[in-house]
């Protein structure tokens, strides 16, 4: 990693609030969690604008054992589909997968056991100008966690438009813009 991508990282890693998008784009934060005794995942996105305001959040339980990484590399893949379907374009992807977003960014996807999902993803990427992911820390993602969580709570996929459930109230609090 160079000195100044090391430097940006701490910089950003120091940071206790989100920056919001650039003008006239979104922001995508997504987020997964293991219930491994359960054999679900809990996934969650939420969409907002340069205000802040929440365009679309989702929450959404998969049945299956997979490890943590994988996990958020199937949030990370259906974000950018949830995004599509939403006509939230152009944006920028956020979650605090650091080792799934190098993986993305470097294109070393085959050599990890979620690789196909990860070409999927450089090439839904790639197809689409103005689409952008970045690695955040867990202190700006809050929503996107606490939502995915909520998803293990409810055992249902739950899906709203221009609003956010109430459950991750203070989290939202948490990610706004300094």
């Amino acid at each position: 990693m160079a000195v100044e991508e090391s430097a940006l990282h701490a910089l950003w890693d120091s940071q206790e609030s989100a920056l919001p998008p650039e003008s006239g784009s979104f922001k995508v934060n997504c987020n997964a969690v293991v219930d491994v005794c359960g054999c679900r995942i809990g996934i969650s996105i939420v969409i907002r604008d340069v205000t802040d305001f929440v365009l679309a959040a989702c929450s959404q339980v998969v049945m299956a054992t997979f490890d943590i990484q994988v996990a958020n590399t199937l949030a990370i893949y259906k974000s950018i589909l949830f995004a599509r379907d939403c006509g939230s374009t152009p944006w920028a992807l956020e979650s605090d997968a650091e080792v799934v977003v190098n993986r993305i960014i470097e294109g070393s996807q085959m050599d990890s056991i979620s690789g196909t999902i990860l070409a999927d993803i450089t090439r839904l990427l790639s197809s689409d100008e103005g689409l952008t992911i970045n690695h955040v820390p867990r202190l700006v993602n809050q929503a996107a966690h606490g939502l995915a969580k909520n998803a293990l709570v409810i055992s249902k996929d739950t899906f709203r438009m221009e609003e956010h459930p109430s459950c991750i109230n203070r989290m939202m609090e948490a990610d706004k813009p300094f």
